[in-house]
């Protein structure tokens, strides 16, 4: 049988259950299970088990950073258009440049969109833990822009403990791509200098979300509490945008840094 045929049906089996696991856990919504199968699936067909790997820590250390429940972390929370179960829209902003990275590849196994592929996975896993962990700092956050004080929670506010779980949780797919390579090809000198993209690549689209949310992400005045939310809708009455762009949520902001740092990444390691 066909190496790809195998992965197609292995990959499909394996993400299934998965996709179903994890809306049983209540972890995403029933357009997140089928988008994260599809783009699962997607996964496994470019790079089999070990390009599946980087997604299964993605997906399962998010799930668990998201379950520790503070005080302080639950009004932080409150602020955001999307809370709980992930839904299609989050699945694919954060996996779907990794996929298209993986689909590449499948095309055309140069090791350029190895490196995009891990890459956007550390970006994505980085602005997670960032968020997840940065939210548990007990204090104040600031600003990216300015360093003014900042609603927890709000987009664009950043801590110290944010930024340290921000490089780690890009290291931590650095690590896993570099071990899965040396496991499954064997060493080459090139190896550190890859993972050494990924590290810093990951990071950085971490602070480009930040920025982002910062500038061009829309916030809202709540027409109920008149404090800022990332929501635009309370008890179905509209509410005021106060900054940024309308269409431009939290999701486009997710997809928009998370697909530059993949193309930036290509670009460095071919460049290399």
């Amino acid at each position: 049988m066909n190496m790809y045929l195998q992965r197609l049906i292995l990959g499909g089996i394996i993400n299934l259950l998965v996709a179903i696991g994890a809306y049983r856990k209540r972890a995403v919504t029933i357009s997140g299970g089928v988008t994260g199968f599809i783009l699962g699936t997607i996964i496994y067909l470019g790079g089999g088990l070990y390009f599946w790997l980087h997604l299964g820590a993605f997906f399962f250390s998010s799930t668990l950073l998201g379950r520790i429940h503070t005080e302080a972390k639950l009004t932080g929370t409150g602020i955001h258009a999307k809370v709980g179960r992930r839904d299609g829209l989050q699945v694919f902003s954060n996996v779907g440049p990794a996929a298209a990275a993986a689909l590449f590849y499948t095309l055309n196994p140069h090791p350029v969109f190895m490196v995009a592929f891990a890459a956007s996975f550390a970006a994505a896993n980085a602005d997670t833990w960032a968020g997840e962990i940065g939210m548990l700092a007990g204090r104040t956050p600031v600003s990216i822009l300015n360093g003014r004080p900042l609603t927890l929670g709000a987009s664009g506010a950043v801590t110290p403990l944010g930024f340290w779980a921000s490089l780690f949780g890009s290291l931590f797919i650095a690590l896993i791509f570099s071990a899965g390579y040396f496991l499954t090809a064997g060493f080459t000198y090139r190896l550190f200098l890859w993972t050494a993209i990924v590290t810093v690549c990951g990071f950085l689209g971490s602070v480009v979300d930040s920025l982002l949310g910062a500038t061009v992400q829309a916030g809202y005045s709540c027409t109920v509490t008149r404090q800022h939310t990332e929501r635009p809708y309370t008890d179905g009455q509209p509410n005021t945008l106060v900054k940024g762009v309308a269409f431009i949520n939290n999701d486009m902001v997710n997809l928009l840094s998370v697909s530059a740092v993949t193309v930036t990444a290509a670009v460095v390691s071919l460049a290399v």
